[in-house]
């Protein structure tokens, strides 16, 4: 659903031709051409980017217009592949990346939730250990809203996916304390200053605390809406200071 104007032009280019019932040979041909169209765009931004972290699949549950199109999902694999071929660093890692995982509502508020997303997000990484897909790691947007978790859920969520993946490194990105919008009418919630704070320093806890775990990204860095770590005046948030403290004091050491 983030598609560029080049590639969603191929993938309309298959899904009308299988709409208007043409030929397996057309549709193989424009097949053909969006495999094509996706490899050359893919090379043309690893030359670009000289990036340590790329998030080669983004939000497979969700986002699978493209695969859709070839019928095809071991082309994954094959999507890491020229990643792994044409990244400009030897050092930088591959992963695949989605959305309310480890971050996801708890239980009680959404019953079966965590593991419905959890057996689908497994399938895809094992489709592409299958596959013999590169990748390094597995990145986990870590996106909190309608609810605190406890810090032991967290965790405990981590260490199930560290025992699935033991070659696998974990990392969690994109991670804010989010308001509900407005369009959440199933779960309103609104966070105070203190909670969203307290939240930040207990999932940085939590996850710089696994020995299998790398890395937790900021989504929201600077802004004028309430999950950011600045506020556009230059004035840090109440949350902004407690990812400032946890960095430079309580995570940082000259050895």
């Amino acid at each position: 659903n983030h598609l560029t104007e080049t590639v969603l032009a191929a993938v309309q280019a298959v899904e009308a031709a299988l709409t208007n019932g043409s030929s397996q040979a057309v549709i193989d041909g424009l097949r053909d051409d969006l495999r094509t169209t996706v490899s050359n765009e893919m090379v043309s931004w690893a030359a670009q980017h000289d990036v340590v972290e790329w998030d080669v699949i983004n939000e497979p549950l969700g986002n699978r217009r493209g695969q859709d199109a070839l019928d095809d999902y071991d082309v994954m694999a094959e999507w890491f592949e020229i990643a792994e071929s044409n990244k400009v660093s030897a050092d930088c890692r591959l992963f695949i990346n989605e959305f309310q995982i480890i971050s996801a509502m708890t239980e009680e508020l959404t019953p079966g939730y965590y593991t419905s997303r959890r057996d689908r997000y497994m399938t895809e990484v094992n489709r592409l250990l299958t596959n013999n897909a590169p990748i390094d790691g597995i990145g986990f947007q870590s996106r909190i809203k309608a609810e605190r978790r406890d810090p032991q859920l967290i965790y405990d969520r981590l260490d199930e996916w560290a025992t699935t993946y033991p070659n696998l490194r974990l990392i969690g990105t994109e991670f804010e304390v989010k308001d509900s919008a407005p369009e959440d009418t199933w779960k309103t919630y609104q966070y105070t200053d203190e909670e969203r704070a307290q939240i930040t320093a207990e999932m940085m806890t939590q996850y710089y605390s696994h020995p299998q775990v790398d890395a937790l990204t900021a989504w929201n860095i600077i802004g004028n809406d309430t999950s950011q770590l600045v506020n556009y005046d230059g004035v840090p948030t109440r949350n902004g200071l407690v990812w400032y403290y946890m960095h430079r004091h309580r995570y940082n050491t000259e050895a």
